[in-house]
This record gives structure tokens, C-alpha cells and sequence, in this order.
């Protein structure tokens, strides 16, 4: 599998736990996912101190990015999104099982989506293959903007 990396911060792998509290949904790669993802994280957040903004942000851009480039050739296929609460940090992991990252001229938008989650997670991996997409994104708990 094809690997494209970018980090900041702390690059230390926190890996989940038994116990670690976490969601996991499968969604259709349709656009009114992108919003039954974004609130489905942004609830699981609840009560945690995060910056739920940024977070709703990335997660919708990483949906989003599944719903346009996936599954384009094909049509819709499935998306997998899980988020799960470790010590130190929220881990939302958005995949699915489409064509992969390949250049896109065509693209219906400013191609932006990467970058931006780029900057908003605290650290964030791209893998990527024909064989589809995972986005790993983490956010840093104890960060400002806590809800509930």
C-alpha cells in the first residue's frame, strides 16, 4: 500500500485500548452522509475537552472527499468512519474502498480538502492505494472549545 505521510506536533502512536470509548459507522457515499458523519463525531465528543470545530471541520472534508473522489468511475460505494477516545487524544480514522488518490483534473472543487485537515488535525496519515483511502486523524484532548 502507497503511504503518503504529514504530522505535526507530537508524533507518538497512541493505540487504542480495550476499554477506549469509540463509535464506528458505515455510511453510503452519498452527500447527506458527510452531515450524519460530521454530527455522529461531534456527539461522541460531547463532554470531552476538544476543539469540536475543527474536528466537525476535518471530519467533513475527509466525507466529503470520499462522496466526490472514491468511487467516481463506479458510482457510490461504502465509508467507513470511527473515532475513538485514547488518552491523550481523539483518533478518527475516515476509509473506503475506492480507486485511491490519483490526480484528479477534472476535480469539482478548489482541491483544498487535504491540506485543510492537514492543518487542522495535530498530526494526520494519508494511505492510499487502488484499493482505497484511510485518512488517521488525530486531535489533541485538553484543547480549548469544550462542549456539554
Amino acid at each position: 500500500m502507497a503511504e503518503s505521510e504529514r504530522s505535526r506536533g507530537n508524533a507518538r502512536d497512541a493505540r487504542p485500548d480495550v476499554a477506549a470509548p469509540s463509535i464506528e459507522l458505515d455510511l453510503p457515499s452519498v452527500a447527506s452522509s458527510v452531515a450524519a458523519g460530521r454530527h455522529a463525531v461531534r456527539d461522541f465528543c460531547d463532554g470531552h475537552s476538544l476543539e469540536h470545530g475543527k474536528i466537525a471541520i476535518a471530519v467533513s472534508e475527509a466525507l466529503t472527499n470520499v462522496v466526490v473522489h472514491a468511487y467516481r468511475d463506479t458510482g457510490h460505494g461504502p465509508m467507513r468512519i470511527s473515532a475513538t477516545m485514547l488518552a491523550d487524544v481523539l483518533l478518527v480514522v475516515v476509509s473506503d474502498d475506492g480507486q485511491g488518490m490519483t490526480p484528479r483534473y477534472d476535480s469539482p472543487g478548489m482541491g483544498m480538502g487535504m491540506l485543510l485537515i492537514d492543518q487542522l488535525a495535530g498530526e494526520v496519515v494519508f494511505n492510499s492505494d487502488h484499493g482505497g483511502t484511510r485518512v488517521e486523524m488525530r486531535f489533541a484532548r485538553g484543547a480549548g472549545n469544550h462542549r456539554g
